[in-house]
């Protein structure tokens, strides 16, 4: 299980193909996933995606060109606190 260190080789590889910024949000949404206290977050593709899983429990970090959708069960119960941001037809957060 990892703990927020670096990006595995496997997901960095993955990441080449898309702008620096992107890479940048990545990282620091990554960084807010391992930094939840008392979770192990266990990071691996899933269907070549960036996924972190908890258990049973999953974040899937999908990154496009110019944005990154994140798709987690619970983030539509919380959409009123993602304030300037909207959600995709499937429930992801773009």
């Amino acid at each position: 299980m990892q703990k927020g260190g670096s990006v595995t080789q496997e997901i960095e590889e993955y990441l080449e193909k898309y702008p620096e910024e992107i890479k940048q949000l990545f990282i620091k949404i990554r960084t807010v996933i391992f930094s939840i206290e008392n979770i192990s977050v266990e990071e691996k593709l899933w269907a070549k995606l960036p996924s972190y899983y908890c258990g049973e429990k999953f974040v899937r970090l999908i990154p496009f060109k110019d944005h990154i959708n994140i798709e987690a069960e619970g983030l539509v119960k919380h959409a009123g606190e993602f304030e300037g941001c909207k959600f995709t037809p499937k429930g992801m957060l773009h």
